[in-house]
């Protein structure tokens, strides 16, 4: 989703440009390039950012195959993973699946019961479908998770490549995350009439104060300057 309109974005500014057609391959190169070795970065960034850090147990919410390889990297410093099952579509137990397939402990908990063990896990991580100056949009309940980790003071990292990232402006015209919704019947088959059942998938959560990006430069610090939105990776 983001990626392509970042690319889009990217091959109208070479289009901008003076040697417009000689630069596009360039262009399309760059950007598969970052794709393909941005995630192996990534997971070297978090494997030293834990290397301060004695055996710790990780909260992950929803799955993010970036954040599955970077914790897979680091396992060695990692106890155990809380996962939450992610309802309605359960990504919780595929990314329980592929961490305990890897070597590690991995804890399955209902969405509810996954805040609530919070307090025994070192860090959140999470994964992003698009990061912008302001915020960044992943699964629903990021939102409730960022809070709960704010109130315990434990830091939550967002594993997300730069390609992911796009102007808010461009984010709001080019990204329709009120589309990104299931079925009511992946919530309730059968509902009575008078209840109005809704599923969203995807929400926004605002950058703050305990909330770091990661992404294959290292922590990106996130900021609401209109600069960083036009400069940034550029």
């Amino acid at each position: 989703m983001a990626p392509v309109a970042r690319l889009a974005i990217e091959c109208r500014r070479a289009a901008n440009s003076a040697a417009a057609f000689g630069r596009f391959p360039e262009v399309v190169a760059a950007f598969e390039a970052r794709l393909t070795t941005a995630p192996t970065a990534i997971a070297a960034h978090f494997e030293s950012l834990l290397s301060g850090h004695g055996n710790i147990r990780v909260a992950m919410f929803s799955y993010s195959g970036t954040a599955i390889g970077a914790v897979v990297r680091a396992r060695r410093r990692i106890r155990g993973v809380f996962c939450a099952e992610g309802r309605p579509n359960f990504e919780g137990r595929r990314a329980a699946r592929e961490l305990s397939l890897a070597g590690l402990r991995v804890t399955l908990l209902t969405d509810p019961a996954w805040l609530d063990s919070l307090g025994k896990a070192a860090m959140v991580v999470v994964g992003a479908d698009a990061v912008t100056e302001s915020a960044f949009l992943n699964k629903v309940g990021t939102s409730a998770a960022v809070c709960s980790a704010r109130r315990l003071r434990i830091p939550v990292y967002v594993l997300a490549d730069s390609t992911k990232f796009l102007p808010s402006t461009a984010a709001r015209r080019l990204l329709k995350v009120r589309n990104q919704a299931g079925p009511i019947s992946e919530v309730w088959s059968g509902a009575p009439l008078r209840v109005h059942i809704e599923n969203p998938y995807l929400a926004w959560t605002s950058w703050q104060e305990g909330v770091h990006w990661l992404s294959e430069a290292g922590i990106k610090r996130a900021t609401r300057s209109r600069q960083l939105s036009y400069q940034v990776f550029r």
